[in-house]
């Protein structure tokens, strides 16, 4: 196999990482796998004073971040997941945003 056709297969597995993340994330994290970096990338989308932005080598890796920076107990099922049938209450406004259940094909630079 070619280096060009090692790094595709790399990368498929990788957005299967990202969609199962996405998945596991309950809402809580948009996860991607960034082509540039080649890493896995998590954004909190739950209250923050200022944005996160997490990445990590091994979806191990980025699991355990982002379970350093949730909630505690996020993923307990008295919790509700942050998103309600792909929409997101903006605290305050009662306006909805869509939020995305699968890793978006992101790339960056």
């Amino acid at each position: 196999m070619l280096t060009r056709d090692l790094q595709a297969a790399a990368d498929e597995i990788a957005r299967g990482h990202a969609a199962d993340l996405q998945r596991r994330a309950r809402g809580w994290f948009v996860v991607m796998y960034s082509l540039y970096w080649r890493r896995l990338v998590a954004i909190y989308t739950g209250h923050s004073d200022h944005g996160v932005l997490l990445h990590a080598a091994s979806p191990d890796e980025l699991w355990q971040q982002m379970n350093r920076v949730a909630p505690p107990d996020w993923q307990a099922a008295d919790l509700p997941a942050l998103s309600s049938a792909g929409l997101a209450t903006v605290a305050g406004s009662g306006s909805k945003l869509p939020l995305s259940t699968t890793a978006p094909d992101i790339r960056l630079g």
